[in-house]
């Protein structure tokens, strides 16, 4: 998503891994340790070449399956319409891309608009499916690293330039030509019900799966690591590589693995931590 990166779906990784063969964990233009400097009013542009250019460069023995939430499954959505050949299918979880209103594009902008802690914190309640289980000193310090993250100038300038023309095209899904997975929380609470509409409408039939979990948010990878992984395993297994691709039966390897979530006192101040590590060296840089 937006101002995110990889190391964000740490534990979503975590829950993959004994399934899948490989999971990379990509940071787009302007997010994580990706480089800052870049053309501002080629941002967009800039995200699907680096992604095309990046599975160029690892040249896979087999397309992968691209995995994006938010800004994430939007460049996915682009890059699989471009390259239909070149996925083995998609997940797209509160994917970005569908068509809004001036008025709701605003609204969107001014939810980044993270001018205070208590706008940041907010953020925090808004993406996440029951914020309020979170303790509020986490709260605080995940709402400011992500203010941290929001307020560099790529970031910036990629929501000041933001444009309801900046969307995923009907003739783009089109050209989906593998399956695809599209993951609604029941608490998405920053995009709208009929942007999740529109993608069951015009994605094509034949290609689509969509679920829509319980106690999942717009941070599907934070809310429910575990849940999103055995969903997304499922899915490839049945309808992208085959059995070998997604290793050994979700449940018995889920079995083996402790339950992560940010309601365990463990994680929350995994995150504590490093939120503040995080907003310790960028205001040292």
């Amino acid at each position: 998503g937006i101002s995110s990166c990889g190391t964000d779906y740490f534990l979503l990784i975590r829950s993959l891994l004994p399934h899948v063969q490989r999971v990379i964990a990509v940071d787009l233009p302007g997010h994580g340790r990706s480089s800052p400097h870049l053309p501002a009013d080629q941002l967009g542009a800039c995200m699907l070449a680096a992604l095309a250019a990046l599975l160029r460069e690892l040249d896979l023995p087999r397309p992968p399956v691209l995995v994006g939430n938010s800004l994430g499954g939007f460049v996915a959505a682009a890059y699989a319409a471009e390259s239909p050949e070149g996925v083995g299918g998609l997940v797209l979880l509160s994917p970005a891309g569908a068509p809004m209103s001036d008025v709701e594009l605003q609204e969107l902008v001014q939810a980044f608009n993270m001018t205070q802690q208590s706008d940041s914190v907010a953020f925090i309640d808004r993406v996440l499916a029951r914020p309020h289980a979170i303790p509020l000193p986490l709260r605080h310090a995940l709402g400011w690293a992500c203010r941290q993250r929001v307020s560099r100038r790529p970031i910036q300038h990629l929501l000041k330039r933001a444009s309801t023309k900046d969307c995923v095209s009907k003739t783009q899904l089109r050209q989906f030509r593998r399956p695809v997975l599209l993951v609604w929380g029941q608490q998405e609470r920053l995009f709208k019900e009929h942007q999740f509409r529109w993608w069951l409408e015009h994605t094509p039939a034949h290609l689509l799966e969509a679920v829509r979990p319980e106690g999942v948010g717009h941070m599907a990878p934070l809310d429910s690591p575990d849940l999103i992984s055995d969903v997304v395993v499922d899915f490839v297994r049945r309808r992208c590589q085959g059995d070998d691709a997604a290793g050994a039966s979700s449940s018995k390897l889920r079995a083996r693995l402790p339950k992560l979530d940010l309601r365990r006192p463990s994680v929350q101040r995994l995150f504590a931590l490093g939120a503040l590590a995080y907003v310790l060296l960028r205001s040292m840089a």
